[in-house]
């Protein structure tokens, strides 16, 4: 702040005021990472934040990382948006892969995590579980939901986990899964999900926008052949029986 004598003598308060700029966070990354679509040769590293970001995902084996510390590949989305499914390719089947997301010009960066491919011929072990909605007036995700999918990250060499449906209890509410991806965020971003329509999810767009799947599906995992089908009332079960 400075003074400045006036002709009359009296003085004028001048204040300069200098703008300090603080660098922060583009956004919060409101769902994840979390990991969908695992193969022997491939996986999607997913992620939803609070406004729309690019992301950059660097990873490298199990072994490299242990050896260096770091990451030797990286993959970028450079898209402005909030929801991303960002594909991994070119892996080898039933290896360990470490991985980091950065959002958001490098403002924002997670810790690092791992999944590992599928195997091709190989025995391996899976997950099921489900019905994670919560039920507000007895209890919430995190009251109920968080205790299970934390007790699934802890198991080791988990080659995916299957959900079977009512992940929440209103499809078309944004903020239930917003809770969904919290509770199970320590799960998801370490194990890949391959999930289930139930009819909890309502067949609304929230469901197939955050795991990128249609409504029926299959994928191969070792010497096995998963059928996903959706039994609920508003599939079309001619369609589906002949797929």
């Amino acid at each position: 702040m400075k003074l400045k004598r006036t002709k009359t003598g009296g003085m004028v308060c001048i204040m300069i005021i200098g703008l300090i700029i603080i660098p922060i966070a583009d956004a919060d990354i409101l769902w994840g990472p979390y990991i969908t679509n695992t193969g022997i040769n491939s996986a999607t590293i997913n992620w939803k934040t609070e406004n729309a970001t690019t992301g950059i995902v660097k990873y490298a084996t199990g072994e490299y990382y242990t050896g260096s510390s770091g990451y030797d590949h990286t993959i970028a989305d450079t898209k402005h948006k909030q929801l991303h499914h960002l594909i991994i390719t070119n892996l080898t089947q039933n290896t360990i892969y470490h991985y980091q997301l950065t959002v958001g010009n490098e403002h924002l960066c997670t810790d690092d995590h791992s999944f590992r491919t599928f195997p091709l011929n190989s025995s391996f072990t899976f997950i099921v579980y489900g019905d994670t909605r919560e039920q507000t007036s007895l209890f919430t995700q995190m009251e109920r939901h968080k205790l299970v999918a934390d007790r699934i990250a802890q198991e080791e060499n988990i080659s995916f986990v299957l959900h079977t449906g009512d992940m929440i209890c209103f499809g078309e509410n944004l903020e239930e899964w917003n809770d969904f991806f919290n509770a199970a965020r320590a799960m998801m971003a370490n194990t890949t999900v391959y999930p289930v329509p139930g009819n909890h999810e309502d067949n609304h767009t929230n469901y197939y926008d955050a795991f990128n799947v249609p409504q029926w599906y299959s994928f191969d995992c070792g010497n096995a052949h998963f059928t996903i089908l959706d039994s609920n009332d508003w599939a079309d079960m001619t369609e589906q029986t002949k797929w």
